[in-house]
C-alpha cells in the first residue's frame, strides 16, 4: 500500500492543488485559510509519513513505524475527513474520488501498520526475554562453576 501511495501522492498533489486554485476565489476567507493550511500540512507531512513508513516497514524499526502510524491517525485522517465531509467546502467533481482513494489508502495503511507494529513488538519482546534468559543462565553457570 505504501508503494502505491508513493505513486499516488503526486497525482493527489497536482489534482488537489489545481482544484484549490480553481475554487479559491469562491470561498469565504476563513475557508480559504483552512483549505490552504490543510493542503500544506497534508503535503508536507505526507513525505515524512511515507519515509517513516518505508523505514519502519522494511528495516523493522518500531519507532519509525509508530511515528508513521501516529502521523497517519492524528494528522492525515482528520484532515482528509474534514476535506471530504465539511458541507461548507465547495466540492468539485474530481475532488471526492481523489480524496476517497487517498482515504482508502490511508485506512488500509493504518490497519496494516497497526498489525505489523503489534507483530514486531511481540517479536522484539520475545527476543529480549530470550536474551535475558541466555545471559542469566551464563551468569549462573559461571557462579556455580567457581563456587
Amino acid at each position: 500500500m505504501l508503494y502505491f501511495n508513493v505513486y499516488y501522492f503526486p497525482v493527489w498533489f497536482l489534482a488537489e492543488g489545481t482544484m484549490l486554485y480553481l475554487k479559491y476565489h469562491l470561498l469565504p476567507w476563513h475557508y480559504q485559510f483552512l483549505l490552504f493550511t490543510a493542503f500544506l500540512i497534508l503535503s508536507l507531512a505526507e513525505s515524512s509519513r511515507l519515509y517513516l513508513g518505508y523505514l519502519g516497514n522494511l528495516q523493522e524499526k518500531v519507532p519509525e513505524l509508530a511515528g508513521f502510524l501516529l502521523l497517519s491517525f492524528l494528522i492525515h485522517l482528520p484532515l482528509l475527513l474534514f476535506l471530504l465531509t465539511d458541507s461548507q467546502v465547495i466540492h468539485l467533481p474530481l475532488e471526492v474520488p481523489v480524496h476517497s482513494l487517498f482515504l482508502a489508502f490511508l485506512l488500509l495503511e493504518i490497519v496494516a501498520a497497526f498489525l505489523a507494529l503489534r507483530t514486531m513488538t511481540k517479536q522484539l519482546a520475545a527476543q529480549f526475554y530470550l536474551r535475558q534468559l541466555q545471559e542469566g543462565g551464563k551468569g549462573r553457570l559461571e557462579l556455580g562453576g567457581t563456587g
